[in-house]
């Protein structure tokens, strides 16, 4: 199971026996949360990629990460959090290609329309 905090994401055991944070939002005060890139998707299938949003509470900086999560659930080392795009920008509407690793999404700015 997967939920959030503040800022950062955890994964709990559903038995209640603990869990382990993945990533460290809370160091630099980044809130991360969880993009559903497809709207058919039932569930979080955990031996994909996952992709997350990132907000900088302070510095207001955008972006986007992937999170790989430890093959085994039962391991307690918090997978890995790689940031993809980190901006002094809006950074929006992350959307992926159904059928290739496209990505595309918005960046704009007070002084800069929307690209």
């Amino acid at each position: 199971m997967l939920l959030y905090d503040r800022y950062d994401v955890w994964r709990l055991r559903p038995d209640g026996s603990g869990g382990i944070r993945l990533t460290r939002g809370a160091e630099e005060e980044v809130r991360h949360r969880y993009v559903r890139l497809d709207p058919e998707e039932e569930f979080i299938d955990p031996g994909k990629p996952i992709y997350l949003s990132l907000s900088g509470e302070f510095t207001k900086k955008n972006g986007y990460a992937r999170l790989m999560l430890p093959s085994d659930p039962k391991r307690s080392d918090q997978g890995t959090v790689e940031r993809l795009l980190w901006l002094d920008k809006s950074v929006i509407r992350l959307i992926k290609a159904r059928e290739a690793d496209v990505f595309g999404y918005i960046v704009q700015d007070f002084d800069d329309s929307p690209d």
